[in-house]
């Protein structure tokens, strides 16, 4: 190599270098201000969205009460009319928030379509209240008002969905920023149950009713999962934070153990006893209200320091890009500087010498070579041919290293993607063929999207003749999820085969839970039983998509509340929910790569899911599944797919279809 080469060579690496150093610190900046540009972007539709939840709560209590009740005060109506203008407000702070934010969001139209569809069913839900209020039929009122609380509450569930989806979106890596994440996330659900409360103990009567114990069983439940919610929120959580937020926190830990508590456990009990209400419905509401309204206090405290947080943030990136874009600029011009120097003073003599050299490399034995005044010089020029000839001979043995080498990764990717396959294969035998045990016959569906997928579902008969079913889905995909979902399946299955008798299903998942180790992923989950005889049924679910009953008719109900998922929190309770399956009913179980399916919009396919299967009730359930893999694929717009897809149905059929 020369050395006209080298210097050239040399100091522009030197140059690239300081550009690409400084260059690449500026665009490092620039993408943490953008971070954070995005960052406060989420974080504040987050924050209307958790305005909005809270707003949605209190107009559905006092509607509940309301409806529930025979009379109630104009202070109080004033006060539902106020807080339905405060929902609609919200929900106009929230759309205005995802496009004024919309650059910055991750997916804007489906927040906006999201909003747009919850706030069509409470417009909807909220004329045949009107209507209600003014009639005299208090069954209809009290059918409407069940319905009411129910699809409000499912609302609210799917805006604290999409809360959760903005921060998978944008996870926050700042240490205060996610504590104060996980802060609001307690406060949120520990509101949304004390939002139950206020409203079922304000509504019930006392009558000695299973609707009415059914009602004070849950404002237990709702109060044993808000006190978990306040555990949440313990001093280990909230060291190291504001002072302002540590407050809020310390707060209301205080409102919930010294007041709200206290007052609706002595409620709750009256109304057990089926002793004298000790306060009016009413007055109930609005103590509870002024509870609930320490924690709306502190979410607000929270949003404001996360808000300021992130503004300090972009504000130091912004900074930081500053100070990077000017040593930029006079990188730039010092490395001009001495590309200048370098040509006048250095490289300009030595291609004097250099176009010599080649003329005397040609046999122009006529040229005068000037005097040599630098040894090195000379000897460079000398030994250029076998330099040149050095650097090729590398270059090839080089090409014949990578050469190599790529065949080596070839045969290993090959040999992988045997593997692969070899356990898709073991997976898929794992399954339970499509078959019938007595009355119940049972169909599944199973398409992953890589080779490997984190979904199982399985059919088994237990000794005492029921048939336990169940389906899981594991967080994340490919092979990892795939052998936490093996590993997940065979610990149903000793769990469906061990149990004892009528042993808890919810004891059961509860245990499953807490003995799930930290280091696997979690997983959703269905897990239930039905007795093939008389079609009665009992099922925990675990985060897992509800699944549906439907008839003949095309009809569908839901079963199940939800749950968390089957390790994330291994203090975590489940609920057991019983159902029957008539003859000629199907129980259908499905994950969420079902609904979630998005076609080329970003559209998910959850509402395109209750029409395919009211077309289809009367098909066999094959056709079903057949139909309902058809219709997927069709959506999607090919054979791909982002999630594993996993459906299972279990029909009981008629003694006539059995024969």
């Amino acid at each position: 190599m020369t050395i006209r080469t080298t210097l050239l060579l040399l100091t522009g690496v030197l140059a690239l270098a300081l550009i690409v150093a400084v260059g690449g610190q500026l665009v490092a900046q620039a993408n943490a201000r953008f971070e954070a540009q995005r960052l406060y972007a989420h974080d504040a539709l987050r924050g209307k969205l958790t305005l909005l939840a809270s707003r949605l709560g209190e107009e559905r209590g006092r509607a509940f009460v309301m409806l529930r009740s025979a009379s109630t005060s104009e202070e109080f109506v004033g006060r539902w009319r106020a807080a339905r203008a405060e929902v609609d407000r919200a929900f106009e702070a929230a759309l205005a928030e995802s496009g004024q934010r919309q650059g910055l969001l991750s997916r804007p139209e489906a927040i906006r379509a999201t909003l747009a569809a919850a706030a069509d069913v409470l417009h909807a839900l909220r004329e045949d209240v009107d209507e209600a209020r003014g009639a005299g039929d208090e069954p209809r009122r009290r059918r409407l008002s069940n319905r009411w609380f129910d699809t409000v509450t499912d609302v609210i569930a799917s805006i604290g969905s999409l809360r959760l989806s903005l921060l998978q979106d944008a996870p926050l890596q700042d240490t205060a920023l996610a504590t104060e994440s996980r802060l609001r996330r307690a406060l949120g659900l520990m509101g949304e149950h004390m939002g139950r409360i206020r409203a079922r103990l304000a509504a019930a009567d006392g009558a000695a009713s299973a609707a009415e114990s059914r009602a004070l069983d849950e404002v237990v439940r709702d109060l044993g999962a808000a006190t978990l919610a306040l555990d949440l929120t313990d001093e280990r959580q909230i060291s190291g934070l504001r002072p302002g937020v540590a407050d809020a926190t310390i707060a209301v830990r205080k409102e919930f153990d010294g007041v709200f508590k206290p007052a609706a456990l002595a409620l709750l009990n009256a109304l057990r006893a089926g002793d004298r209400r000790p306060v009016t419905g009413e007055s109930w509401f609005e103590a509870a209200t002024r509870s609930i309204a320490v924690v709306d206090d502190a979410q607000r405290t929270l949003l404001r320091s996360s808000e300021g947080r992130l503004r300090d943030l972009e504000a130091a990136g912004q900074r930081l890009m500053t100070m990077w874009a000017g040593l930029l600029i006079a990188g730039l011009l010092a490395s001009a500087g001495v590309m200048l120097i370098v040509r006048r003073r250095v490289i300009e003599p030595i291609e004097e010498l250099s176009a010599a050299m080649l003329r005397l490399a040609e046999n122009d034995l006529d040229v005068k070579l000037p005097r040599p005044k630098r040894r090195d010089e000379i000897g460079a020029m000398q030994t250029a041919f076998r330099t040149f000839k050095a650097n090729a001979m590398q270059r090839q043995r080089l090409q014949r290293e990578r050469d190599t080498l790529n065949e080596s990764l070839a045969r290993a990717y090959a040999q992988l993607r045997r593997d692969l396959e070899a356990a898709a294969a073991i997976q898929v035998a794992l399954l339970p063929p499509n078959g019938r045990l007595g009355p119940l016959r049972h169909v599944g569906l199973f398409r992953p999207s890589s080779v490997v997928a984190g979904d199982s579902y399985n059919v088994i008969r237990r000794p005492n003749g029921a048939v336990a079913f169940f389906q899981i889905d594991v967080a994340g995909h490919g092979a990892p999820a795939a052998l936490v979902s093996v590993a997940s399946q065979n610990a149903l299955a000793q769990a469906a085969l061990g149990r004892h008798g009528d042993a808890s299903l919810a004891v059961l998942a509860k245990g499953i839970n807490s003995d799930w180790p930290d280091e696997l992923p979690y997983f959703t989950m269905v897990f239930g039983e039905v007795d093939p005889v008389n079609g009665e049924g009992r099922l925990v679910q675990a985060g897992h998509p509800a699944p549906l009953i439907v008839s003949r008719d095309g009809s569908r109900r839901t079963v199940g509340e939800g749950g968390l998922p089957v390790g994330m929190i291994s203090e975590a309770d489940y609920d057991e929910a019983t159902f029957r399956l008539e003859e000629g009913e199907r129980l259908i179980l499905y994950s969420d790569g079902l609904t979630e399916a998005e076609d080329a919009q970003g559209r998910p396919f959850d509402e395109q899911l209750p029409a395919l299967i009211r077309r289809h009730a009367n098909a066999d359930a094959e056709q079903l599944l057949e139909a309902i893999d058809e219709e997927v694929r069709r959506w999607r717009g090919s054979d791909d797919l982002d999630d594993d897809l996993t459906v299972l149905v279990i029909e009981r059929t008629t003694d006539r279809e059995v024969a």
